[in-house]
Order: C-alpha cells, then sequence, then structure tokens
C-alpha cells in the first residue's frame, strides 16, 4: 500500500508538471497584439508572462480594452 502511494504521487507530479509546461508553451508567444482584452492580458501577466508589461509598471497591454467578452 505504501509503495502504490508512493507511486501514485509520484505519477501525480509528473502529470501536473506536464500539463503545466504544455500551457506555458502555449502561451510562450503571447504578445499585446494576439490578445484581445486586458483581463486575458492581466491573466498571462499573473502567470510569469511579465513581457506583457512594456514599461515596467505593473499592467499588462495597457492600451487593450477592459472587456470579458
Amino acid at each position: 500500500m505504501r509503495k502504490y502511494m508512493v507511486n501514485l504521487i509520484i505519477w501525480l507530479a509528473l502529470w501536473m508538471s506536464i500539463c503545466l509546461n504544455v500551457f506555458m508553451i502555449a502561451n510562450f508567444k503571447s504578445s499585446c497584439e494576439n490578445i484581445d482584452s486586458r483581463w486575458k492580458a492581466d491573466v498571462l501577466y499573473k502567470m510569469w508572462h511579465r513581457s506583457l508589461d512594456g514599461d515596467g509598471d505593473g499592467i499588462a497591454c495597457e492600451n487593450l480594452p477592459y472587456n470579458q467578452e
């Protein structure tokens, strides 16, 4: 039972790592030109896409509208 739990924890950690890496790779090319609203830019900025903040003030893609469509 103990060996099963250890294997389960290892596989879950590996699976989560793969999923997070796939998500980060899919959003790696994110820029203000290919994002249509500022709330999406805010979410990506909070997920370590610091390149979306061009002037370094902590607000990502300031010129985009803040709509949630």
